[in-house]
């Protein structure tokens, strides 16, 4: 690398390997696979997070007394968020130095003759892809309060217009009267919930009818909220700047590109509705399930990070 890269603390992955033109999607999706073979290593944080979240279920709440408060409950589960916040913190710190360290990596293969390891390792590039481990905790300390005032503001973001959705629909809808009152005894098929639905007077019927459309609704609303903020993680890194801005990146991203959001949401969406199917197998099957879809869950980190890092330096090269 030259030495105005070296010294320049604002460069993205994709600057660094000299500008290359941009890739579509499909190039990006089949570029990330090496990436996940090369840096597998990113995944042991996922069981660093699940294993702290276990340790909070198994030895913090069995162990409170029988008159443990609703407020108590709320505190636990913030501190479960603040938990997958601040590791995904260090995640994501991970997943960019990963790519950048693709980047050089890949410009060097590509050649006619390859570098050395040596070589290589004067050039940036990593001997060992276990070297990404000591980026997580100082990610965990320099982004760690931002995702936190992140992760709790995209909350926010998705839980205030649905509060407001069911504020109408229980002031202008109301809820059906049978509902209020309804207890069943035992498991009952969708068909003996319908019959009851069927016999229900007019008035009921319309109400169950406008909460339906409302929930369509409210669904469409999530979707569009979601896709707004889908790159707000990789902007707060790439961009060095506060949540705030991060999410102002990402809308303005979604929106100059609206049908490649939605391509990538759809195609992640789909991957982790297969691999949902796959845990509800059995035993086995369950656990292939489960394994891939937290190979699943790296591979879309390295694709956001190499996708957002793409744009970043295309529109400063514009």
């Amino acid at each position: 690398m030259s030495s105005s890269q070296e010294s320049d603390p604002n460069m993205t992955p994709q600057t660094a390997s000299g500008g290359q033109p941009q890739s579509s999607l499909v190039q990006l999706f089949a570029e990330t696979l090496p990436m996940l073979a090369r840096y597998l290593v990113i995944v042991y944080p996922i069981f660093f997070c699940l294993i702290l979240i276990g340790l909070l279920f198994n030895f913090v709440i069995p162990n409170q007394s029988p008159d443990f408060g609703q407020w108590n409950w709320w505190v636990i589960c913030l501190g479960i968020v603040s938990i997958v916040y601040l590791c995904q913190a260090g995640w994501n710190m991970m997943m960019y130095k990963a790519v950048e360290d693709w980047q050089t990596f890949k410009k060097d293969i590509s050649t006619v003759k390859p570098s050395s390891p040596e070589k290589l390792e004067e050039e940036g590039v990593m001997n060992t892809p276990f070297v990404l481990l000591k980026a997580f905790f100082p990610g965990v300390g320099e982004y760690g309060p931002s995702f936190l005032v992140g992760g709790f503001l995209w909350v926010l973001i998705m839980a205030i217009p649905i509060a407001i959705i069911m504020w109408v629909g229980y002031t202008y809808i109301g809820i059906p009267s049978f509902l209020t009152a309804f207890q069943p005894t035992s498991q009952l098929s969708p068909q003996d919930i319908q019959n009851i639905v069927d016999k229900l007077p007019a008035i009921q019927q319309n109400q169950l009818n406008e909460w339906g459309l409302l929930a369509i609704g409210a669904m469409i609303l999530i979707a569009i909220l979601n896709g707004l903020t889908y790159y707000w993680q990789q902007y707060l890194i790439i961009k060095q700047c506060n949540p705030f801005k991060a999410f102002i990146y990402s809308a303005s991203q979604a929106l100059h590109h609206p049908l490649r959001t939605i391509l990538i949401m759809l195609f992640f969406g789909l991957l982790g509705f297969t691999f949902l199917i796959f845990q509800s197998l059995p035993s086995f099957l369950a656990f292939i399930g489960s394994f891939l879809s937290i190979l699943a869950t790296v591979y879309f980190g390295l694709f956001m990070f190499l996708y957002i890092a793409q744009q970043v330096n295309g529109q400063e090269q514009a």
